[in-house]
């Protein structure tokens, strides 16, 4: 009787495709960032303030104040015990701008933009 070698293995089988699992809901909490600001202002800075809330004592906000002539400038802020901050800006030509802030959020917050606030400076 004759006798053969044995076989090789065919392929490794493939392994099962696996569903890749849900991602996990995120459950920071939503948070709210307002900004006040006066609607026409003539030489003197731009002032801004507002609130995040809840509030988060340090967190910084990001401003934003464009306009078409002047470009984009951006300043970071911190809020204060009470969730306020505040910013400036000593625009030096006349135009109208808009202004937001927003906030990153954090490990236990969500992020969140204020609404735009439209200000014309100059006369």
């Amino acid at each position: 009787m004759r006798s053969f070698p044995p076989r090789p293995p065919g392929p490794p089988a493939l392994p099962s495709p696996v569903a890749a699992p849900a991602p996990a809901p995120d459950t920071r909490v939503d948070t709210t960032l307002t900004l006040t600001s006066p609607s026409v202002i003539s030489p003197k800075p731009l002032e801004i303030s507002g609130n995040l809330s809840p509030n988060v004592v340090g967190a910084t906000i990001h401003v934003s104040y464009s306009s078409p002539k002047a470009g984009t400038t951006r300043h970071d802020t911190s809020t204060d015990v009470n969730g306020d901050y505040k910013d400036a800006l000593s625009p030096t030509t006349a135009d109208t701008y808009t202004v937001q802030a927003s906030w990153d959020g954090d490990g236990a917050h969500k992020a969140a933009s204020s609404p735009t606030c439209t200000v014309k400076v100059g006369p």
